[in-house]
């Protein structure tokens, strides 16, 4: 029987939005987090050493 590789981490999670201005809103007014990137479509936010929050 394979084992499972093990994890070290987790680089992105994305998450699709409905109102990308609201949810920019909260992550960075309730949240703090300030974005590294973003544009018409897409937010990124830095959330630990090595990974990024991508709001779309």
């Amino acid at each position: 029987m394979d084992t499972a590789p093990v994890l070290n981490g987790v680089l992105e999670t994305g998450l699709y939005v409905d109102d990308l201005a609201k949810a920019r809103a909260f992550y960075e007014d309730v949240m703090g987090l300030q974005a590294m990137f973003m544009d018409n479509r897409l937010a990124a936010y830095p959330v630990g050493p090595n990974s990024v929050l991508l709001l779309f």
